[in-house]
């Protein structure tokens, strides 16, 4: 609910020296070339070249302001020197540079004060009262609000004071006192209805629909919105409908009714739309994006939501940054056909989150939205959680937490400074009752001195009467005799008098006696009440912490056994790989062709090529299965190994394939261990698909070597075949291809290693290619951390 409508309103209304404001900064400024001399022709000039400066440049109009200053300094015109500190205030204002503004209000506020206009001054007042308001400063706010009430009644000033009654009510319901907001808010609205102004009293409907909400009274809250909207009606005036729509929207929406607030918020949007109000449109489309969401309708959310990121670069970036925030939502909860149907690979979708969380997340900490800061990585934390990052996740939720915490902090701030208001406002009372009895003796007392001064007044004219009578012998004695009677009743009188003033001072005495004893006492009360919500607040402390490490223990036992789980399937699914890896050295078709090669030597009986050759079968077979039964081998065992694999290639194909096996001096053969089974797929991929294609066959070079300065093993093999992609398009020509997934199993046996072992292997396939640019084999780059 925007109850701060009412105050702004109260802000800066200039003087009417800005009559001239249509005109353009060319046209004034050549009215000031033609007019030098500086009267107050030139000073209007000069303050209506400051307001149309506003439109265009903000420098010139401060400048512009404190030339009106200087000439109506000069000309000794006070009031044209406080309009000048109104524009300035007004554009400190505009930019959000509260102090400044406050310091050139309190100027004007002073030059008000030496005039002597009261209404200058309830202006002045005013707009100290609303600027305290917008910079927190809850106390001096309301002391300023009263000041401007009391002026207003002194200039019967209605209007100021219900403006006033609707500051102090908008101060407490900041504070959360929604009592106190709404005796002051009522009060404004009676003063309203007898002057019956409708904008005043649209104000007044929607401070009380705020202050119902607060107070979980929705259908007084609706009903007070409902009544702002048949002002509007009347009226005529759409942009006001829209904001009241929108105002009945966010009522409804505090109720979880998100389906009538939609309802009204499409109503505020078309308005919007037709009107050309920017911000106001973008404004309205983030709110339905977030109800569509709150709904679980992803589609409609996202589709709001699209269409205010599309407008916000249109106006020139003007987003707050919830509605990136509420698009990271949407993104992390929608359904993944949504997401692929918005053009997006739902594997990824949760990066997406994240980017759109992140975004939104930065624009509302530069803008210190606590609440908004909160919602962000409570949202990064559940998206952190679903792609398993448990470590990230508990990191977001601490910041959730803490943000939580300071949210809570402010509240309780805000409730110490109603408080602490409340006391003020209690010892003033007090005050003015000690005020109004001394003020009440000191009354009497001069009562009291009043009558001594007639009756001594009295006196003294008898006394002439007796001089003027003095020649009257035959009537002096009688005239003396009575003139002694007064006397002493006048003496009596004094007596009875003066015995009354001492028992005045004794009472008076007493009455500070006793007022004494209260403050004594009020400040024992106070202290108590101090002790206890020191208690209070260490004990919720206290509880609040045990909670805290209780869903630390709860998040850190679920990540264990999330990790626990995790590391079970990687050693199965390594165990699954290296199974297939065996598989995939020892298949059939290879197996297949060694046993046909045997039988060819033994039919053309070449009994001792089929014994050597049977001999590094069987020894093959052996250490295959040998050394599967390891995690890791020595360098030596696996080259061994590979020997004896392009050994029987080699005498399969007679003399269609040489080979050489180098390793570097400084690599320690029997020490350094490696995967088993690792090089054994690529030099077969080599052969098959690379030099078995060309008619003179070819060459196979294995080399190792330690990298310097790295602890990694470098192996190279190349081979000078056909290349990859002429293999490729020779496999796509061939009726019975060669399938071989080695190459694959082996990728994904590195993939896991590096995954359990924390370690960085990895596997790079490069053409080679001669002096000519062309193609002329194949090098595959192994790197192995040792």
């Amino acid at each position: 609910m925007k109850y701060k409508n009412i105050i702004l309103l109260l802000l800066f209304q200039l003087a009417a020296v800005f009559v001239y404001a249509q005109n353009n900064v060319d046209t004034l400024l050549q009215m000031l070339r033609d007019h030098k001399k500086e009267d107050t022709t030139r000073l209007l000039i000069w303050a209506t070249l400051a307001k149309e400066y506003t439109k265009v440049d903000i420098d010139k109009s401060l400048s512009s302001s404190d030339t009106v200053i200087r000439l109506a300094r000069k000309l000794n015109l006070l009031g044209w020197e406080a309009n000048a500190y109104n524009a300035k205030a007004a554009v400190y204002f505009s930019q959000g540079n509260y102090p400044e503004a406050l310091a050139y209000i309190q100027k004007a506020l002073t030059l008000a004060e030496q005039i002597g206009n009261k209404r200058r001054i309830f202006q002045s007042i005013s707009n100290v009262a609303a600027l305290n308001f917008e910079m927190g400063n809850y106390t001096k706010a309301l002391e300023y609000f009263q000041k401007g009430i009391d002026i207003s009644k002194q200039i019967d000033q209605k209007d100021g004071t219900a403006n006033g009654l609707l500051g102090i009510s908008s101060v407490y319901v900041e504070l959360g006192n929604y009592p106190k907001a709404l005796e002051y808010a009522q009060q404004a609205l009676n003063i309203y209805e007898k002057i019956g102004e409708k904008p005043e009293l649209r104000e007044s409907y929607n401070i009380l629909a705020s202050i119902y909400t607060g107070l979980n009274n929705i259908n007084k809250a609706i009903n007070y919105s409902e009544k702002s909207l048949k002002i509007d009606e009347e009226t005529g005036d759409q942009q006001a409908t829209a904001n009241d729509l929108n105002n009945l929207a966010t009522v409804l929406q505090s109720s979880s009714n998100y389906l009538q607030a939609i309802e009204y918020r499409l109503r505020a949007l078309k308005i919007t739309e037709t009107m050309g109000l920017g911000k106001e449109q973008f404004s309205t489309l983030v709110e339905l994006s977030h109800d569509y969401a709150k709904l679980g309708d992803y589609s409609k959310a996202l589709e709001y939501t699209k269409r205010a990121q599309k407008l916000n670069e249109k106006l020139g970036d003007i987003s707050g940054g919830e509605d990136l925030i509420n698009l990271g939502y949407i993104y992390g909860n929608a359904p993944a056909s949504l997401i692929v149907a918005n053009g997006f690979d739902s594997a990824f979708r949760y990066d997406k989150a994240l980017e759109f969380l992140r975004k939104g997340l930065r624009i509302v900490t530069e803008r210190k939205k606590l609440e908004s800061q909160r919602d962000a990585w409570e949202y990064i934390s559940a998206v952190y959680e679903k792609q398993s990052n448990h470590s990230a996740a508990l990191e977001a939720y601490m910041h959730f937490i803490k943000l939580r915490d300071s949210v809570l902090n402010n509240e309780k701030r805000k409730e110490i400074t109603r408080l602490e208001i409340q006391y003020e406002f209690n010892k003033k009372e007090d005050s003015l009752n000690l005020q109004q009895q001394i003020t009440s003796g000191k009354l009497k007392q001069q009562e009291q001195q009043l009558t001594l001064n007639k009756n001594q007044l009295t006196i003294s004219n008898k006394e002439k009467d007796l001089q003027r009578l003095a020649y009257l012998k035959t009537q002096a004695d009688l005239q003396n005799e009575q003139l002694q009677k007064r006397e002493k009743e006048k003496q009596l009188t004094l007596a009875e008098k003066e015995k009354q003033l001492q028992s005045v001072q004794v009472t008076t005495l007493s009455q500070e006696n006793d007022l004494s004893k209260l403050r004594r006492r009020q400040q024992w009360v106070y202290s108590i009440a101090a002790f206890v919500l020191l208690g209070l607040l260490v004990s919720y402390l206290f509880y609040n912490n045990r909670i805290k490490q209780g869903k630390l223990r709860m998040e850190l036992a679920k990540e264990k056994a999330e990790q626990e789980k995790k590391e079970a399937e990687f050693q199965r699914s390594l165990a699954d790989v290296s199974l297939t890896a065996l598989r995939s050295q020892m298949n059939p078709h290879f197996i297949f062709n060694c046993l046909n090669s045997i039988k060819l030597y033994t039919t053309q009986n070449e009994t001792a090529a089929a014994s050597e050759y049977l001999t590094k079968f069987s020894r093959l077979i052996r250490l295959v299965m040998e050394n599967s039964r390891n995690d890791r081998i020595t360098l030596t065992a696996e080259l061994d190994a590979l020997r004896l694999y392009i050994e029987m290639e080699a005498m399969r194909f007679k003399e269609k394939l040489s080979y050489n096996i180098s390793v570097d001096k400084d690599v320690e053969m029997d020490y350094v261990e490696i995967p088993p089974l690792l090089l054994q797929p690529y030099v077969e991929n080599a052969i098959w698909h690379g030099l078995m294609h060309k008619e003179e066959g070819g060459r196979i070079d294995v080399t190792a070597a330690m990298k310097k300065n790295e602890s990694l093993l470098e192996i190279n093999i190349a081979d000078n075949g056909v290349g990859r992609a002429k293999a490729e398009e020779l496999r796509s020509k061939t009726a019975t291809r060669h399938k071989s997934y080695g190459m694959k199993v082996t990728s994904e046996r590195i993939a896991l290693i590096n995954q359990i072992y924390k370690t960085g292997a990895n596997v790079a396939i490069y053409d080679v290619t001669n002096d000519n640019g062309e193609v002329a084999g194949t090098r595959v780059v192994i790197q192995i951390p040792v």
